[in-house]
């Protein structure tokens, strides 16, 4: 974590723009030129998952360790309730969305050493996985069901009903097919099965995105003339 842009990962908390903010090293190429092919896919992935357990689709780079929090969003947090096993900077995403906290995503460079992961990947996909699927239903309960209703929550429980029951009603009349048997009729209802779960997962994701996005910050470096390469962020609400 480089000490000289710490100005840059505390100012959207200190000036009340952002409740908390966050370094991303996934959102410029230039960033990413430190990160190993591994780490990017891995890095990518988790990002991907963490929009549907956290509820901010536009921030990425979830396990980015470099963050500032106000006393105020942390007096809002159920901090006994948050992990303190690898994930936690997931979990507290998702703790952070509930509680209806400004989050700001500030880009910054990937920097690695000659430093050893220690990490055992096996133990840490199982239980970040599982993590961020009781994270997403535990958020939607909370968000949509308990406090206030939100029909994206109808949206995502059909489309994962469609979508898994069409991809195993496929499966099966693939495996028919291959016997010789006619699976026409049951691979085209699967089919549109299938379709219909994918249309429903969209429209949950668009209204889940636009009941957070007033939660989410979005810092823009902008080349400035002065003292070689010395940038500066103009914040603005996404």
């Amino acid at each position: 974590m480089d000490p000289t842009i710490l100005d840059r990962i505390i100012d959207p908390v200190v000036t009340g723009e952002a409740d908390y903010a966050k370094g991303n090293r996934l959102l410029h190429a230039d960033d990413r030129d430190g990160m190993s092919t591994f780490r990017f896919v891995g890095n990518a992935m988790l990002t991907g998952l963490s929009k549907f357990a956290t509820g901010y689709w536009s921030l990425g780079d979830p396990q980015n360790g470099y963050t500032a929090i106000s006393s105020e969003a942390i007096e809002r947090l159920e901090l006994d309730e948050i992990t303190d096993q690898y994930g936690f900077l997931n979990h507290l995403l998702t703790h952070l969305n509930v509680a209806g906290c400004r989050v700001a995503d500030v880009p910054m460079s990937a920097i690695y050493g000659d430093e050893d992961s220690s990490i055992k990947y096996g133990p840490f996909i199982r239980f970040v996985s599982l993590l961020l699927l009781r994270s997403f239903y535990w958020r939607l309960k909370t968000r949509y069901i308990v406090r206030s209703f939100n029909p994206a929550v109808v949206y995502y429980a059909v489309g994962s009903l469609g979508l898994a029951g069409g991809l195993a009603g496929l499966g099966g009349s693939i495996v028919r097919a291959g016997r010789g048997d006619d699976a026409f009729a049951g691979g085209l209802s699967s089919f549109v099965a299938t379709l219909l779960g994918l249309i429903s997962l969209g429209s949950a994701i668009r209204l889940d995105a636009e009941a957070n996005e007033d939660l989410e910050v979005s810092c823009d470096e902008n080349s400035q003339p002065s003292d070689g390469d010395a940038r500066a962020p103009a914040y603005s609400m996404e």
